[in-house]
């Protein structure tokens, strides 16, 4: 059985680009999306540095709990994404 996607699973064609992009509007746009990402990874990151964190309210079940050093991983990951901030 073929799974070929139908047309409207497929995503949109960009259009065409007809006028000139400044340097600074590709470069503004950059920065959004990186931030985008920082944003993102750092909200990942604080879930799981809050299911791991050895000193913090939660109970650790035996199902959360990482080894010592990928709780620091962790956590210094945390401190970079806020430094990127």
């Amino acid at each position: 059985m073929h799974n070929a996607p139908f047309v409207a699973d497929l995503p949109p064609v960009p259009a065409p680009i007809t006028a000139p992009i400044a340097a600074a509007d590709v470069h503004e746009a950059e920065i959004a999306l990186l931030r985008s990402i920082v944003a993102t990874q750092r909200e990942a990151l604080r879930a799981v540095y809050a299911e791991v964190d050895p000193n913090g309210d939660q109970a650790l079940g035996t199902s959360s709990q990482l080894p010592p050093s990928v709780v620091v991983l962790v956590a210094s990951a945390l401190v970079d994404s806020e430094l990127a901030q």
